[in-house]
């Protein structure tokens, strides 16, 4: 009986009437319920209804067609892109990025050095490897004790004042 009559009809009392029309059951709470409304029948369009049919026409509207040529090269297209991708990432990532100005003038030291032929042992030290070039090329022993002690005292104790001057005895290093 209470269905036939409706929610308002089989309310007994004025309490429960205002219960009805209180601002808890609302416009916002339609609102709110039109909006699950909305979103199941998205669901149920886009998730569950995503059939063969659904399926063709997205390859037709993309592709301009479901023929197997098109779809194997927009594979290809697919997996060629992720690869690029992955490899500008590599390539990207690779790229050396200093903390400190001074270990950018150090690594340029260590290039110009490696175009001679010297290149750092595995766990050697600045110092230790540029005492060991100075050794090996007597000419350039003074300059590459100057940097040395330069670099030093930038890196270990923060005297950024002489980065200008270390930059300036890098460029100049002559070797033979």
């Amino acid at each position: 009986m209470r269905i036939e009559r409706g929610l308002e009809a089989s309310l007994e009392t004025d309490e429960d009437r205002r219960l009805l029309t209180s601002a808890f059951s609302g416009r916002w709470l339609s609102a709110l319920q039109l909006r699950a409304d909305a979103m199941s029948y998205s669901w149920h369009q886009w998730v569950l209804g995503y059939d063969n049919d659904t399926q063709q026409g997205i390859f037709k509207r993309w592709f301009g067609g479901i023929e197997a040529w098109r779809i194997g090269a927009f594979f290809i297209a697919a997996v060629g892109a992720v690869l690029l991708l992955y490899f500008v990432g590599l390539t990207w990532k690779g790229k050396i990025t200093y903390s400190y100005p001074e270990q950018r003038v150090y690594a340029t030291l260590l290039k110009k050095l490696a175009r001679k032929g010297y290149a750092p042992e595995p766990g050697e030290t600045p110092s230790a490897f540029t005492q060991r070039v100075g050794r090996e090329n007597k000419q350039s022993a003074a300059a590459l004790q100057r940097i040395n002690l330069m670099y030093t005292r930038i890196a270990y104790e923060g005297d950024k004042r002489l980065l200008a001057k270390l930059r300036d005895e890098v460029r100049r290093l002559k070797l033979n």
